[in-house]
């Protein structure tokens, strides 16, 4: 290099441009210099001469550096099995379209879907020859299980899996086409705003896979490319680590699976790899994309904070980092400066200059709002005041902010009319007040945080909700006290079954149970509680048989000791709601039914629960077609849920969408669209806790649309319904199979013939392997599946899967025939009449005509 030898950091800008110049074709290098250098003309000195010596050792040479170094490192000698697959190579369902790029563990290939189940590129990843060892295929095996369990927008999908002909596996993933983040910020030259939000949507991805117990431990610039729409996407989970996973480290072989210029001082030690690895790691992609960038103190202390150099001085988690990052983006004081009333309150003018010009006003209106709240503020004050001069009693606290905590649970046996937004404001100050004063008490810390994310629950915010009880949770497993921590990760669980992610639910319920039925007495209700939830954990992953096991081990607690009425009541409708997803709708009404009354009986008509009750008597009249009973159910429950959650609420937007539907039903359809669509207004507003209720309203108004000759209308409603079900339960679950069948049959209906039998190709396939033949939704399923068919001329194929629907209804041609089988007659008949089969179609009628005994 010319000059003086440089400092590390001026070395590091080197090697980093050198390194990135070696990827650019010749002809386009040096316009790439140009921009990339920026007018530095030492830089672009320095990076010529080293760009010059690579080219001079070639030469020299006669082959590049990997062929030269071959004959050294045997396990890296060319084998003619190792040589490019050939354009056009099948790989399962997938076909090479061409080369696009090669790493330490093998190839990776363009390729596109080669069995016409649908259009898709993909980008496969398969193993070299040399590196297909006992470890690395076991590492490569490890890499398609973690990618499996991992969907979000901002990380690269895994779609599929197997092996070539030779034996070697691969990997199909999501094909990003994108520039490497660090540059995409430089071409759209992003300012510091921009590259701070790019950052916190990547540690918004590391979040979701470290609640998936993944930990990537190679975060990267070139590990994260971003699309044309500027959407950063993640990629390369291949040296990841489940944290459960037990057996040997998989860098036990000496391979160094990491990046250094990234890597984490506990990565280059003997220390061990955590969450907290990558959160240095995101500290330092941060760093590099503000590198060059105005300087900004709080930034700077964000970054510092990021890539402390022990593990516990960083962010607790890449959500804390990504909080930080939003109160920096907001105008917010950051959680890594060091708190002063002076520094808050500078934040706080230059972030509120009109609002603070009228301060009194708004000073009178808190005044207002302070004389109600006067009784329980003089309360806490002296409680508060009380532990200052005590420590003994800070329980006495604990139990009176617990009482003052739980006004934010719509469940709680209180009527009163909830302010959301007032007691959601209530709680953020008191959980940064808990965090901030009550850390050398980390007992009595523990218990307000889990109090307060029950409430952030019951308000329906689960996001919050999550927060805070992970964070009592890290604090109980300090504690020593093992029936609170189980308290806390039931309650955690509850979040996640809230918002239909029941397979995160699960390790929580079974760590709580195991925690109580070693501490607590058979038929205790802690140990019931947790036995229900986990049947609705069950349940919800269509795992029947093993659901209604957890409900009669909760019913067999109930009888043995002292559960209560409301205990009985959460069983009983569990299982109501099991009876109804199999079919069983007679069971699933008296089960009902009966709950309704014993809620009424124990707390009054006007009750959260009771609203909660006449919803579910109204879901299962509608299954019997009772329709009129139904409605005025459906009215009594809107009418309780605003009398006590209010219409902020997401219960209250679930009993307005389930009216709609009903009064739909009932050809009401004026009235059914207005009330649809403040439904689904309110619910597009709602939390996360709300997502599959607001794919059900959709999924409900699709169908009214249609009905009202809107089909375009429709298919943006179902397909926005498909959506959101996929990304809640994943596209292996029957509640994602529903609304795609249904957004399969608007597009056949549409002339969309092709597309729409691809859909029932995949919700059929999942309906199948998840309920019984004779099961209601497959039933609907076949049926429009075969109207489809139809439509397409294959009368052959849709007359086999109406006869499989008639045989498991009717079980025969006898007359009478059963209700359900009916209109399975009536489309063998159309099938009859479309081949000219008169007198075959004019039999299948008469017993489409027939009446059930």
């Amino acid at each position: 290099m010319s000059g003086p030898i440089p400092d590390p950091e001026t070395f590091r800008r080197i090697d980093a441009v050198f390194d990135a110049a070696l990827d650019i074709p010749e002809p386009e290098r040096g316009a790439w210099l140009e921009r990339e250098c920026a007018g530095d003309a030492a830089l672009r000195a320095d990076v010529d001469i080293l760009l010059m010596s690579a080219g001079t050792a070639e030469s020299l040479f006669g082959e590049n550096v990997a062929e030269f170094a071959a004959p050294l490192f045997p396990g890296l000698t060319d084998d003619p099995a190792d040589a490019p697959l050939a354009d056009g190579t099948l790989l399962g369902a997938w076909r090479v379209l061409h080369e696009i790029g090669r790493g330490g563990m093998g190839e990776v290939y363009l390729a596109e879907r080669a069995d016409g189940a649908f259009e898709r590129t993909a980008a496969i990843k398969v193993v070299k020859r040399g590196m297909d060892t006992a470890e690395v295929l076991r590492r490569f095996r490890a890499e398609r299980r973690i990618l499996a369990t991992l969907d979000h927008p901002n990380i690269a999908r895994l779609l599929d899996g197997g092996a070539t002909p030779d034996g070697r596996p691969f990997i199909v993933m999501e094909h990003v086409a994108g520039e490497r983040i660090d540059r995409w910020c430089q071409t759209a030259k992003l300012d510091v705003s921009g590259r701070v939000r790019l950052c916190r949507a990547v540690c918004d991805a590391v979040h979701q896979a470290h609640r998936r117990l993944v930990v990537h431990r190679d975060i990267k610039p070139s590990n994260v490319l971003v699309t044309k729409d500027g959407t950063p996407k993640l990629l390369d989970f291949g040296i990841a680590k489940l944290l459960e996973d037990g057996e040997a480290d998989l860098t036990s072989t000496g391979v160094r699976l990491f990046t250094p210029e990234f890597a984490a001082p506990e990565q280059t030690g003997d220390q061990p790899v955590t969450t907290a690895t990558d959160v240095y790691a995101l500290g330092r992609l941060l760093h590099e994309l503000l590198a060059g960038q105005r300087p900004d103190s709080e930034l700077g202390t964000i970054v510092q904070r990021a890539m402390a150099a022990d593990p516990a001085r960083r962010y607790a988690s890449a959500l804390q980092l990504a909080e930080d990052l939003d109160r920096w983006l907001n105008g917010m004081p950051v959680m890594a400066k060091p708190d002063s009333f002076t520094y808050r309150a500078g934040k706080f003018v230059r972030r509120n200059s009109a609002a603070v010009a009228a301060a009194s006003a708004f000073i009178l209106l808190l005044i207002v709002f302070a004389v109600g709240m006067a009784t329980a503020q003089r309360r806490t004050a002296l409680a508060l005041e009380r532990a200052e001069r005590e420590r003994d009693t800070a329980e006495e606290v604990a139990s009176l902010l617990e009482d003052l905590f739980d006004a934010g649970d719509p469940t709680a046996s209180g009527t009163e009319r909830l302010d959301t937004f007032r007691v959601a404001s209530l709680l953020d100050r008191g959980a940064a007040r808990v965090r901030d004063q009550l850390g050398e008490q980390p007992a009595v810390q523990a218990r307000l945080l889990r109090a307060i994310g029950d409430a952030y629950r019951g308000l329906g915010l689960a996001d919050s909700a999550e927060a805070v009880l992970l964070a009592a949770i890290a604090i109980q497993r300090t504690t020593g006290d093992s029936l609170a921590l189980a308290e806390a990760l039931n309650s955690i669980a509850m979040v996640h079954l809230g918002t239909s992610s029941s397979g995160e639910a699960e390790p929580y319920l079974h760590e709580s149970l195991e925690l109580r039925a070693a501490l607590l007495p058979a038929g205790h209700r802690d140990i019931i509680n947790t036995l229900s939830n986990l049947a609705a954990a069950r349940q919800d992953q269509s795992d029947f048989e093993e659901a209604a096991a957890f409900y009669d081990q909760a019913l067999a607690h109930i009888e043995a000791g002292a559960g209560a009425d409301s205990q009985y009541t959460a069983v009983l409708t569990g299982r109501a709601v099991l009876a109804g997803r199999t079919g069983d709708f007679a069971t699933a009404n008296g089960l009902v039914t009966r709950i309704l009354d014993v809620e009424k009986a124990r707390l009054g008509p006007v009750h959260t629960r009771v609203g909660l009750a006449l919803n579910n008597v109204a879901v299962v009249r509608t299954q019997l077609g009772r329709l009129d009973e139904a409605d005025s159910l459906y009215v009594e429950s809107v009418d309780v849920m605003r009398a006590t959650v209010g219409e902020q609420h997401p219960w209250f937007a679930v009993a307005l969408g389930a009216l709609a539907n009903v009064r739909a039903q009932r050809g009401l359809h004026d009235q059914a669209r207005l009330l649809f669509e403040e439904a689904i207004a309110r619910r597009h507003d709602a939390p996360r806790l709300d997502e599959i209720g607001l794919a059900i309203t959709l999924s409900h108004f699709g169908d009214l649309l249609v009905a009202a000759g809107d089909t375009a209308a429709a298919l943006v409603a179902v397909g926005e319904a498909v959506e959101r079900t996929r990304r809640v339960f994943g596209p292996e679950h029957p509640n994602y199979a529903v609304p795609l069948a249904q957004l399969a049959r608007f597009r056949c209906a549409s002339g969309a013939i092709d597309e729409g039998l691809r859909g029932f190709d995949e919700g059929a396939r999942v309906l199948q392997t998840t309920f019984p033949p004779n099961h209601p939704r497959v039933l609907d399923g076949r049926a429009a599946y075969a109207d489809c068919l139809m439509r397409a001329g294959r009368l052959d194929e849709a007359e086999g899967m109406v006869m499989a629907a008639w045989e498991a209804t009717a079980g025969g041609d006898a007359s009478p025939v059963p209700a359900a089988a009916r209109r399975f007659a009536t489309r063998l008949a159309d099938i009859a009449d479309a081949r000219g089969q008169t007198d075959r179609a004019a039999r299948w009628r008469a017993l489409a005509d027939s009446s059930a005994n």
